[in-house]
């Protein structure tokens, strides 16, 4: 809840810091508040900075440090993403699991710079099932999936295959009023405490 908080203090201590570890601390902690508080394209542009920082001092990063950079690079794009498509053009079939076309991103460079990166990041681990899952779910949102995930990390469609036929639950907040978005939202509606009136 304080990330735009922590960001504004993290860039303040950034001028203060002259040793490049501190420094790369700094800029990493920063881009990772930059993405909790809704801003990834600040966030890229801070890992972008970060690492021409390190290729300046003729530096490199540990195999370990790059794969975390790979994948919070690759969040900050998805979230981009999201942002682009999800939240600015709202429907109600937006971000219903499976995505139907109407869920599909217009605006698709968010999905697409994540899916590079994880595809990146599974060609060195590709027992990293959470890159796996996103990657995934990225070439969903562009209504690529399953047909270009690389069959090598490719989640077939029947995984997702039901059990019981549920019917499909649509976002239907629009027509209700009750739509905010904020850091979070939902509405449950269930007769809580056994009155026989829905709360």
């Amino acid at each position: 809840y304080n990330s735009e908080k922590l960001a504004a203090l993290l860039s303040a201590k950034m001028t203060n810091a002259s040793e490049l570890h501190e420094q790369f601390r700094i800029q990493f902690s920063l881009a990772i508040q930059q993405i909790n508080s809704a801003r990834p394209d600040a966030a890229l542009n801070t890992f972008s900075a970060l690492e021409r920082m390190v290729a300046k001092a003729g530096g490199q990063l540990d195999p370990r440090t790059q794969a975390e950079l790979r994948i919070r690079k690759a969040i900050a794009f998805f979230r981009l993403g999201e942002q682009e498509n999800c939240l600015a053009t709202h429907n109600a079939d937006s971000c219903v699991f499976p995505l139907k076309p109407k869920a599909f991103h217009l605006l698709p460079r968010g999905s697409q710079g994540a899916i590079a990166l994880f595809n990146s990041h599974l060609a060195e681990y590709p027992n990293d099932y959470t890159a796996r899952w996103l990657l995934n779910l990225a070439h969903m949102t562009l209504g690529e999936y399953p047909d270009k995930v690389n069959p090598l990390y490719l989640i077939p469609p029947k995984t997702f295959d039901s059990e019981y036929d549920m019917a499909r639950f649509p976002d239907v907040s629009d027509g209700l009023g009750i739509d905010a978005n904020d850091l979070a939202g939902g509405v449950i509606v269930d007769d809580f405490d056994n009155d026989g009136f829905y709360d």
